[in-house]
């Protein structure tokens, strides 16, 4: 006889609510790329002390639901669509929980197996502390600032949550590593311009003198800003693992 687990599952966890993806559009990606590349995830059915290992077979929008492979499962029998599965798994550079509802064993491709809601949340938390996103050539983000007691914009080459990778073109400006530009203006397409401060963190010549590569950490922003950085992130998360499936 199964002992009742009550497993807080992370996407419930107040302390981890910073972490968690409610865009719909960004749930969908990160759980079909679980699919796509047969990741395995750990789940603890209703009622189980012990977790199963197992995979995501499908993802089914049209009918709110997620199908697991059941092979080998001992508890399949007993999902009868009551009680809430936790699964966790680690894809990339990224570890992904959620908890999902209705839990009930069913049949997929003649094979046994059981299925869930589509959760309304996912914790992703990144298992390296700052992914860098290459921005597209079309419409890509830019920085406004001063530098040198001139006004110039800067071609942004890469995105993360913590920071950017700039582009400076222009032989006459200098910055070097651990110089500090106060204010700066991140435009991020159609989210709106962003205030930050920039820590410039490493500084490298681009080859055939195409100009010179700034490593930036943002500092001074404020939380608002930093959602709207989040948003732009995520959305070029999402298209690299739509590119990936």
């Amino acid at each position: 006889m199964s002992l009742a687990v009550h497993r807080t599952p992370v996407d419930r966890d107040p302390a981890h609510e910073k972490y968690l993806v409610h865009n719909r559009l960004d749930v969908l990606s990160i759980l079909r790329a679980l699919a796509a590349h047969a990741v395995t995830a750990r789940v603890w059915l209703p009622g189980e002390r012990e977790p199963v290992s197992t995979r995501l077979l499908a993802v089914k929008p049209q009918y709110e639901e997620l199908v697991f492979d059941g092979n080998g499962i001992a508890a399949l029998g007993s999902l009868n669509g009551e009680g809430t599965l936790t699964a966790e798994a680690a894809y990339d550079y990224i570890h992904l929980s959620f908890s999902a509802e209705h839990v009930e064993s069913t049949v997929f491709r003649g094979a046994p197996a059981f299925r869930c809601r589509i959760p309304k949340t996912v914790a992703r938390m990144q298992r390296r502390k700052s992914v860098r996103f290459p921005v597209p050539a079309v419409n890509p983000p830019m920085i406004a600032a001063e530098v040198g007691g001139r006004p110039v914009n800067l071609r942004v080459n890469d995105i993360s949550l913590g920071g950017v990778s700039l582009v400076l073109e222009d032989p006459a400006l200098r910055l070097a590593a651990n110089d500090h530009v106060d204010q700066a203006a991140l435009h991020l397409p159609g989210l709106g311009a962003v205030q930050t401060g920039l820590d410039v963190m490493y500084v490298d010549a681009l080859p055939d003198g195409a100009g010179t590569r700034l490593g930036c950490h943002f500092s001074n922003i404020g939380p608002l800003e930093l959602e709207h950085v989040r948003a732009y992130v995520g959305r070029l998360e999402r298209h690299f693992l739509d590119s990936r499936r």
